[in-house]
């Protein structure tokens, strides 16, 4: 009998200790600005920090408990519902850019044991951001490219392109610098180490 009432301390302990890690998670989840919810596998809402109940206009207490589908029935009609059941369906992260209302949202969604983990970044103004620059791109006689430093590959390559150096944009992303650019223009940003943190362009000459 002492055994037993020494494991049954040891589970209370074990008990008490896994709760108090709960506690301290969601403590260090309340902190992050960014909205982050919690939900069990029929959506039920377990947990949500602050910071989505200040985005979806609600006061925390009024979201736990609840059903997401059934508060908010417009969710289930976005790319962010598709990708929590394909996050319950293979167990697998999921990571989707998709519309909430005016909001453009950047989710990451983690498969855990009691449900899905949904971590939200709000894009809308970046993504103005990028359309802008798109757009004043294709309207340039230039050739402007944004390039990855690291790997040197293309990820946007204006419309000018195409009357510069004769490629298509689509071709001209799988191009690197050193295929275009002169060999001084090349070797000039070598390693780009020369460019400061507040420059964002570069010159160089095609060949």
């Amino acid at each position: 009998s002492k055994g037993i009432r020494k494991g049954q301390k040891v589970t209370k302990a074990s008990a008490a200790s896994m709760n108090d890690k709960r506690i301290d998670s969601e403590a260090l989840l309340d902190i992050i600005c960014l909205p982050i919810l919690g939900v069990k596998d029929d959506m039920t809402i377990l947990y949500c920090n602050k910071a989505y109940a200040d985005f979806v206009g609600k006061m925390v207490e009024d979201l736990i408990g609840e059903n997401l589908i059934e508060l908010f029935p417009s969710f289930k009609r976005t790319d962010s519902y598709k990708a929590y059941l394909k996050a319950l369906r293979t167990g697998q992260n999921q990571v989707v850019t998709g519309k909430l209302n005016d909001a453009i949202l950047y989710t990451r969604i983690y498969r855990t044991s009691w449900g899905l983990l949904a971590i939200a970044e709000d894009i809308t103004e970046l993504v103005k951001t990028e359309e802008r620059y798109k757009l004043l791109a294709e309207h340039s006689a230039d050739i402007i490219c944004k390039m990855n430093i690291e790997d040197e590959r293309y990820s946007f390559v204006s419309t000018s392109v195409k009357k510069i150096l004769g490629y298509t944009p689509e071709e001209a992303l799988f191009l690197k610098p050193k295929d275009v650019l002169t060999p001084e223009s090349y070797l000039k940003p070598v390693s780009y180490t020369h460019l400061r943190a507040h420059e964002t362009s570069l010159h160089l000459v095609c060949r």
